[in-house]
């Protein structure tokens, strides 16, 4: 059987078959639970804001969040998201997600 190409990120030693992304829930669930436990390890990096903690990024998607939910945003409403590489939009993502919406690239959209 062939690995699949993201396994190339994986560190040595780890077979891809003996990873189960899904353990512990969705990934904005696991993604929220790691920003929450390690609110000061920095997550991501953005040429104009330099790096952002966890905790940041956490209070800026439930930012966003709320928001959206103002904004009338259900789960399993479909989102259009497309703009420049940014924490904000890594932040609007992971809001969609986690409310249980369906992030449609824009580019897919023709």
């Amino acid at each position: 059987m062939t690995e699949p190409a993201w396994s190339a990120h994986l560190p040595a030693g780890i077979v891809a078959a003996d990873v189960d992304l899904a353990r512990g829930g969705t990934l904005p669930h696991l993604w929220n639970q790691n920003w929450l436990l390690h609110p000061e390890r920095k997550v991501l990096h953005d040429e104009t804001s330099g790096w952002v903690s966890g905790g940041d990024l956490r209070r800026r998607t439930i930012d966003v969040a709320a928001r959206l939910t103002g904004g009338g945003l259900c789960s399993g409403d479909r989102v259009i998201v497309g703009a420049a590489s940014s924490i904000d939009l890594v932040c609007v993502h992971a809001a969609c997600l986690g409310l249980g919406a369906i992030v449609v690239d824009r580019k897919s959209v023709v």
